[in-house]
């Protein structure tokens, strides 16, 4: 039988490997164990191929015949046949005993251990051609016992390429190619009614593997519908898996409860309003989650308002209802107030239940001159259904927010009207008289420019004068204009000098985030008149004028007491770059081997190593990851590097991509390999939260490895260019 396979390969050595090398590798090749399922006879054969392997190498006479021969086939189309002078071999067969081209032919008896020997070496999709191909030989119904190993050990050896192929494929952030790849697998095995643990190995990596599939299909654009759809129908079975949304276990995703919540929040972004409905309104109607149950409240409202579908909001109404025992939910019960035309109600219910100082100063300067507190209401209301509502839905986050449009639709006055001859509630304002108690709410919305919300600082304590390391100057004081289709750069340039007016901050260059604003100003209580523009292209809330509070710190003081806070704060950083959970090292024999390092093992530990370094210097630091593969002094400097990070609440975000050059062995040290790689790397540098600096390199990278304990480590790392 032909394999594609030659004596070099088969001790994992090069041509070029030296005596004291070759003997190195054969020891470890021999004392390498296999999968602990495989027969003894298979590990037999491969022993028996290795010993043929190494006792040709190793005489110098067959050695020097063996090379000039392979080097003749390597650089030569004519091939011509082999044949040891001194000694046949009971294993290569004496009718074609040949080298084509770095193959061998062999008795079929070995054809098992070969195999065995291509899936040690990762040659995974040659494990599958050739053994698929060699199972067809087999009849349907083995009875010899003798046979019956054999085949049982080449199914072995293909349900692990399988497996590791799905592996690969993850680490290459292939993630539907590698489903495809665990399937055939699991299928393969299922045909054969062989090998249960590895058949639920393989069940194990595509559960595992759901996350990134969903996201990644979810992320094609909306017309992309059979792909969407996929991931969709995977959403839906990770729900199903776990029965209840917020069951309190792993799933078999492996994700745990806090994980998994945040895991749907940071997809609902990718899902339209249709699409959320399906998945968590239609699907879970009678369930008693709580996280359930606010997703269906969100979902409601945006339907509601979207489609002028006022029922909607009072089956949202009714959620809370039930809810407000189990959390704080008075933003939601406000707004869902007003929109049905309960302005008193909602007026109610935000005097008496909102606690959040910030928003009620808002919403009372908004509404000075009026008698009631419906202008500044409606304002914030605007706000929240933009960022809180619209923004978690694909379709709608880009769309414009108006309650005037909302209230004068006719199907929405019909459906109001008799609401309130209902009677359902003493307090209801008809549809059509609610904007009529917002003049000022009207003025705001047809004449943005006159528009000029009062000072806060004429409200009791607004104002902190107890904190004097931000002296306000008159100028800083003034309730700034507002300017109409203002740039970026202008809005860039506007930030820039009121950061400078109000904040002594010292910086080397570019401006302060709105995030870092906000927090100062907001621990020096510094609280002064405001205004706010939404960006809608690119749903973005700007500071404008002398403010210090934007509807960004607006949200943020909401959010301390949301609902759905506690599936935010510590969201986990779920993307296609970043792994969600630990992926098992793909081939894990080459990153732990005993043997010579081959180029792929190179590729695979440097592939380790750059791993290490993105969660040593990602945002949750975890600098013991670097112990797996540097030793000292390198790891020393490295570990030293990503405390000092984590000390100054900083972070990196990391991409790479692998291109190995070349890899060669010490002569005098065979516990030592030097290789060189072309490293492809994207870094995203975070300081407290935000990206302050990036930067795209593609750099030549020398690795000086040393084998210790029997596994291949970084000893030293340097940049050639």
């Amino acid at each position: 039988m032909h394999i594609p396979l030659d004596y070099y390969r088969i001790l994992g050595v090069s041509p070029d490997t030296i005596d004291e090398q070759l003997h190195q590798a054969y020891q470890d090749r021999t004392t390498q164990l296999p999968h602990c399922e495989y027969s003894e006879d298979v590990i037999q054969k491969r022993i028996s191929l290795l010993n043929e392997a190494y006792q040709v190498l190793s005489d110098p006479i067959t050695r020097t015949d063996y090379e000039s021969n392979f080097l003749k086939l390597v650089f030569s189309s004519t091939n011509k046949s082999f044949v040891p002078d001194h000694k046949q071999s009971d294993i290569v067969t004496q009718e074609q005993n040949s080298i084509k081209s770095s193959s061998i032919d062999i008795h079929e008896d070995y054809f098992s251990g070969a195999l065995l020997i291509l899936y040690e070496l990762s040659e995974y999709e040659l494990v599958i051609q050739y053994g698929e191909n060699h199972l067809q030989s087999f009849p349907k119904n083995v009875e010899d016992s003798g046979l019956k190993s054999i085949k049982m050990d080449v199914i072995l050896s293909i349900s692990l390429a399988y497996l590791e192929i799905t592996r690969q494929l993850w680490h290459d952030k292939t993630y539907e190619k590698a489903a495809a790849a665990g399937l055939k697998g699991l299928a393969f095995l299922e045909k054969n009614r062989f090998f249960l643990s590895i058949q639920e190995e393989i069940c194990s990596e595509l559960n595992k593997l759901r996350p990134y599939r969903i996201l990644e299909l979810l992320a094609y654009p909306i017309h992309y519908q059979t792909l969407r759809q996929k991931g969709i129908n995977l959403l839906k079975s990770m729900l199903e898996d776990r029965h209840k949304i917020n069951e309190q276990t792993k799933s078999l995703s492996n994700l745990k409860t806090n994980d998994f919540l945040s895991f749907l929040q940071q997809i609902r972004i990718h899902l339209t309003i249709d699409e959320q409905k399906q998945i968590f309104v239609d699907t879970y109607k009678n369930s008693s989650s709580l996280v359930a149950s606010y997703l269906k409240v969100y979902i409601l409202i945006a339907l509601g308002f979207f489609r002028k579908k006022p029922f909607l909001i009072l089956e949202a109404q009714t959620i809370l209802e039930n809810l407000e025992s189990h959390q704080k939910v008075a933003i939601e019960q406000t707004v869902v107030a007003l929109l049905l035309g309960q302005t008193q109600l909602a007026e109610k219910i935000l005097l008496n239940k909102v606690k959040n100082e910030p928003i009620l100063n808002f919403i009372r300067v908004n509404s000075q001159g009026s008698p009631d507190l419906l202008p500044g209401l409606c304002l914030y209301s605007e706000i929240w259904l933009k960022t809180e509502v619209y923004n978690s839905f694909r379709d709608l986050k880009e769309l414009p927010i108006s309650l005037q449009e909302y209230f004068l639709d006719k199907q929405v006055q019909t459906y109001l009207d008799g609401f309130v001859k209902l009677d359902r509630k003493d307090d209801l304002t008809p549809a059509t008289d609610t904007f009529k108690k917002s003049s000022q709410y009207y003025n705001y919305r047809q004449n943005l420019q006159k528009f000029q919300p009062t000072s806060l600082t004429s409200f009791p304590n607004s104002l902190s004068t107890e904190n004097p390391t931000i002296p306000l100057s008159s100028k800083t004081k003034k309730t700034y204009k507002v300017q109409n289709n203002l740039s970026v750069s202008n809005v860039k340039n506007y930030v820039r000098n009121f950061t400078k007016k109000v904040i002594r901050v010292q910086f080397n260059k570019g401006v302060l985030s709105t995030t870092q604003l906000l927090k100062i100003l907001l621990k020096n209580n510094y609280v002064e008149s405001c205004y706010f523009i939404l960006k809608s292209r690119k749903n973005i809330l700007i500071i404008l004028g002398g403010v210090s509070l934007t509807s960004t710190c607006l949200v943020l003081a909401y959010k301390i007491n949301s609902p759905l806070f506690a599936l935010e704060r510590n969201q986990y950083k779920v993307s296609l770059i970043q792994p969600l959970i630990n992926i098992p090292l793909a081939n894990k024999q080459i990153v732990k081997t005993t043997g010579v390092l081959t180029p792929r093992g190179f590729h695979q530990l440097i592939k380790v190593w750059l791993s290490s370094k993105s969660k040593a210097f990602g945002e949750n630091h975890d600098i013991d990851s670097l112990n797996k593969i540097l030793v000292d002094p390198l790891l020393s400097k490295w570990r030293n590097h990503a405390q000092k990070l984590k000390q100054s609440q900083s972070y990196w975000v990391y991409s790479h991509n692998i291109t190995v050059n070349s890899l060669k062995s010490n002569q005098n040290n065979l516990d030592q390999v030097t290789g060189e790689a072309d490293i492809k790397e994207t870094g995203q540098y975070y300081h407290q939260g935000t990206m302050s600096y990036s930067y795209d390199d593609i750099l030549r990278v020398q690795y000086t490895l040393l084998r210790r304990n029997n596994r291949w480590l970084i000893q030293e790392i340097d940049v050639i260019n």
